[in-house]
């Protein structure tokens, strides 16, 4: 799974996908604490009264931004996560890259669970870092397996993009699909005897309706267009109490 930081900076919602075996990769902020891996819990100086506390982190968490700075430039390598259409000269294949740091780190956050020897579950942080850039510019936070390698954590954490592309097709086409009068490519109202064009986006509806429950397709099997009434009978109700956290680029 893939999320912005809007989900990736909620500690329950990261635990609850690992609780769930989901492996993720989400977009965090700078400022989200953490250990190095390297970090161990140390005993308790005992008073020689009771039972002696449990061993804990003696030194407080460090930001991810904080833990990249230590790191250094040094530790920077270079990853193409896809191709786009614009080329230049320095660039003829379109290759979309940028300069990435990967760390093995442990949140910090007491609602993470502790292993059995007290330590923090270990993870991965990935950090885009830009030429001329002071610090690095995203974040984001894995729990994929520590031998994952570099490509692989920057082409699943850009995928991102590629989940809002699709969503802004399935929009598009959805609208057009339940609009009476679609314009055609020339920017006329097509006649209704007119083909209808197809597209492939609708089909991302149906995996979605199955996965709420609901046993009624979102078209006819014919291919005729539902109306906006039918439609939110299918469709559960918004919630008006949830801000809405999507980007638009």
């Amino acid at each position: 799974m893939v999320a912005d930081a809007g989900y990736g900076e909620i500690t329950a919602f990261r635990q609850g996908l690992t609780d769930r075996g989901i492996p993720h990769v989400l977009a965090v902020k700078a400022s989200t604490s953490a250990h190095p891996a390297s970090a161990v819990p140390e005993p308790v100086p005992y008073s020689g009264r009771g039972p002696r506390g449990a061993d804990r982190y003696r030194a407080s968490p460090s930001s991810l931004r904080d833990l990249a700075l230590v790191a250094g430039r040094k530790h920077l390598h270079e990853a193409t996560w896809r191709h786009g259409t614009k080329t230049g000269p320095g660039n003829r294949t379109a290759a979309m890259k940028s300069r990435f740091l990967a760390l093995r780190i442990r949140p910090a956050n007491r609602d993470i669970p502790l292993n059995e020897d007290g330590s923090l579950p270990e993870a991965w942080m990935l950090a885009e870092w830009p030429a001329h850039e002071p610090a690095p510019t995203d974040y984001w936070l894995s729990d994929l397996p520590a031998d994952t390698p570099l490509k692989t954590l920057v082409r699943l954490a850009k995928m991102r993009w590629r989940i809002e592309h699709d969503y802004r097709e399935l929009k598009t086409v959805w609208a057009w699909h339940t609009s009476k009068d679609a314009p055609s490519p020339a920017g006329t109202a097509t006649p209704p005897s007119s083909p209808q064009p197809t597209s492939s986006s609708p089909g991302y509806g149906s995996p979605t309706q199955k996965q709420l429950g609901q046993a009624e397709p979102l078209r006819h099997p014919e291919g005729t267009p539902t109306s906006h009434r039918r439609m939110a009978r299918l469709l559960p109700p918004l919630s008006t109490t949830r801000t809405n956290q999507t980007k638009y680029y």
